[in-house]
């Protein structure tokens, strides 16, 4: 396609008396000159001046078709290359907030364990006083004379502890 569109240029843009060589290389890659062939002639274009104006009014139109079409060719890509540009930016941005998701419920986390640690942490020490309260009136109540002991009558509290009156 390159190379029809070089031809098509080489032509429109050549004098009238250019003659156009089609050469082959070694790698049988086909090639344009205005010189003679160096490895194999091809075949020739022929001579600028041995087309008529409805010819070269018709030759231009195919040119401009090809370069018309190419353009197009180009914009097509071009929009897809930004498409696919902006479907990995919108990719990059959910992975991001994914992340952020991520770091946010990691910290709610750690925030609801150290909640649910200090409630346990206040229980126990609820309940060790509660113990503590309770060891201290049996001894209390060891220490005292028989006359004074008077019998406690305790019962469990809401919160699973002991109420002892």
């Amino acid at each position: 396609m390159k190379n029809l569109i070089f031809l098509f240029g080489m032509l429109i843009a050549l004098q009238v008396n250019a003659e156009i060589f089609k050469c082959k290389d070694a790698n049988n890659k086909i090639s344009y000159q205005n010189n003679p062939c160096s490895t194999t002639t091809v075949g020739k274009v022929r001579k600028d001046a041995d087309v008529s104006e409805e010819d070269r009014l018709k030759a231009q139109g195919r040119v401009d078709a090809v370069f018309e079409r190419e353009r197009q060719k180009n914009a097509d890509e071009e929009r897809e290359r930004l498409a696919r540009q902006e479907r990995a930016k919108e990719f990059q941005l959910q992975k991001e907030a994914k992340a952020n998701e991520d770091k946010k419920m990691k910290l709610l986390e750690r925030q609801v364990i150290a909640a649910e640690q200090g409630v346990i942490a206040s229980k126990q020490a609820r309940i060790a006083a509660e113990r503590a309260q309770i060891a201290a009136e049996d001894a209390r109540r060891a220490s005292q004379t028989p006359t004074q002991k008077q019998r406690l009558q305790c019962r469990p509290d809401y919160t699973g502890g002991l109420i002892c009156d």
